[in-house]
C-alpha cells in the first residue's frame, strides 16, 4: 500500500508530488494576549493543515489533467477536499482546502523535452 502525500477529491496526485519539496504541516490556531504583568497567555482554538505541494510533470497532457482537475474541484465553491500527509505529526488528514496554484515549466526545445511544475499552497477553510 503506497502513502498518500496529496489527493483533490478522488483524484490522487501522490505519484506526481516532489517529496523533497513537500512542507505541509498541522499547525495550531491561537489566541494570546499579554496580561498586566507582560506575561503572554494563548488558548489555542483549533488546529489547520497548510502548506506547500509542489507536483512535477514531463508530459504536457499530465500537466493539463491536473489542473483541469484541480480547477473542477475549486470552481464549486472556491475551496477542494484534500486529504494530504502532515509532515509534524505523520497522519493523513482530509480536510476543505484553498488552493492558491502556482505554475513553472522549463523546456529543453533542442532534445523536444519539459517539466512543468504546479506549486500548490495549501490551506484549511
Amino acid at each position: 500500500m503506497s502513502k498518500i502525500f496529496f489527493k483533490v477529491g478522488s483524484t490522487d496526485f501522490s505519484s506526481a508530488v516532489d517529496i523533497r519539496n513537500f512542507d505541509v504541516n498541522n499547525v495550531e490556531v491561537a489566541e494570546s494576549w499579554t496580561d498586566a504583568n507582560w506575561i503572554e497567555h494563548r488558548t489555542v482554538v483549533r488546529t489547520r493543515v497548510e502548506g506547500r505541494v509542489v507536483l512535477g510533470y514531463a508530459s504536457a497532457t499530465d500537466f493539463a489533467t491536473a489542473v483541469s482537475t484541480i480547477s473542477t474541484a475549486l470552481s464549486t465553491n472556491g475551496y477542494a477536499s484534500c486529504t494530504v500527509l502532515c509532515n509534524n505529526d505523520g497522519t493523513t488528514h482530509t480536510v476543505d482546502c484553498y488552493l492558491t496554484i502556482r505554475g513553472t515549466g522549463e523546456w529543453d526545445e533542442l532534445n523536444s523535452r519539459q517539466w512543468q511544475t504546479l506549486e500548490i499552497q495549501i490551506r484549511q477553510r
